[in-house]
């Protein structure tokens, strides 16, 4: 029995509906986890902002501007700076030692 023009009308008519149903949850879905993740990541980006990167600033010298994460040496011990200074003697309590040779 050959399906007529007004079934198949109503057939294509069916499924395109469903069809939309299904792909609107489904970028409704993918949207959301989207968001969740976006916000999660601006998250992380705040957080990590405030934490110094390292960077090798060679051997300590006496006046430099030291920010915080730069990496020096001086007498055999690599610290790496906590507080910014420009100080004109080693000063310990603004760096934290990282390691110290045996020699």
């Amino acid at each position: 029995m050959p399906v007529t023009d007004a079934e198949l009308e109503a057939i294509v008519t069916a499924l395109v509906s469903v069809t939309k149903e299904q792909v609107t949850e489904a970028v409704t879905s993918v949207t959301a986890r989207l968001d969740a993740l976006e916000q999660r990541a601006k998250a992380l980006e705040v957080t990590q902002m405030d934490k110094p990167v390292m960077k090798d600033a060679g051997i300590w010298q006496p006046g430099t501007l030291y920010q915080p994460g730069d990496v020096v040496t001086t007498k055999g011990t690599i610290w790496c700076c906590q507080e910014r200074h420009a100080a004109h003697e080693f000063p310990h309590n603004f760096f934290r030692m990282l390691a110290k040779s045996h020699g």
